[in-house]
């Protein structure tokens, strides 16, 4: 199973959330699905972190932060 590089609809996000925080795949599978996420959402997460903290690298680092904790993420749809 492979992300879908596009992610358009909500079953391409949940299915791209799930494999990015899936224990049943490899680091590389996990990673490849949250860089999906990460182009996706870029520019909203990122101009989103940095009017909140005013910062660009804590901003920068805000997509570690929801790296680090995708696996407690109760409702993918959440994720945005």
């Amino acid at each position: 199973m492979h992300p879908n590089p596009t992610a358009t609809t909500v079953d391409d996000l949940a299915t791209t959330v799930e494999l990015a925080r899936s224990q049943d795949v490899g680091v590389a599978e996990r990673s490849a699905a949250f860089a999906v996420l990460v182009d996706r959402f870029q520019d909203m997460a990122f101009g989103y972190a940095k009017s909140i903290l005013g910062d660009t690298h804590l901003a920068q680092e805000s997509f570690l932060m929801a790296y680090a904790g995708l696996r407690q993420l109760r409702e993918f749809k959440a994720f945005a």
